[in-house]
């Protein structure tokens, strides 16, 4: 029954729209350049105030001009988050998707925020997101995440 009134709750403030957000991919070192590869972004705020969070979704794929840059990859969320960091003893703010197309192979991971005010990238090893882990990148790879964090603005 609770779950009907948060439901009934949050759609009385609505509608809520997903809006476009071009993020910047970045790297500890060197950014990655996204050449002619594709990327989607786009995001939507749920509530104001104490309690309201964001969802964020990004998609890149590598084109035969992309460069992976050199270093751990992060990206400025679209909102800025409540807290100055967040890694919770490993919980995750959402996931990472990797696709390396020369193996045919799926690679997943979590999200957390270190840096202010960066969503930090870590791959099924534990390991940071890099330009060259869990793989190099090619030409046809893809990179995606979702995330939800708190804004409270």
């Amino acid at each position: 029954m609770s779950q009907g009134l948060a439901s009934a709750s949050l759609a009385s403030t609505a509608p809520y729209v997903w809006q476009s957000w071009s993020p910047t991919l970045e790297a500890s070192s060197t950014n990655p350049t996204i050449g002619n590869g594709t990327t989607i972004g786009r995001y939507i705020q749920y509530g104001s105030g104490e309690g309201s969070f964001v969802v964020c979704h990004y998609y890149f794929e590598f084109g035969s001009t992309s460069n992976a840059g050199s270093g751990a990859w992060r990206v400025a969320p679209p909102i800025t988050p409540i807290y100055g960091s967040y890694d919770a003893g490993g919980v995750s703010l959402g996931t990472t998707a990797l696709y390396d197309t020369s193996a045919s192979r799926h690679y997943s991971g979590g999200i957390r925020i270190l840096t202010t005010p960066y969503f930090e990238f870590l791959a099924e090893t534990i390991t940071q997101i890099t330009h060259s882990s869990p793989f190099s990148r090619a030409t046809g790879d893809r990179f995606g995440f979702t995330a939800i964090y708190e804004v409270g603005v």
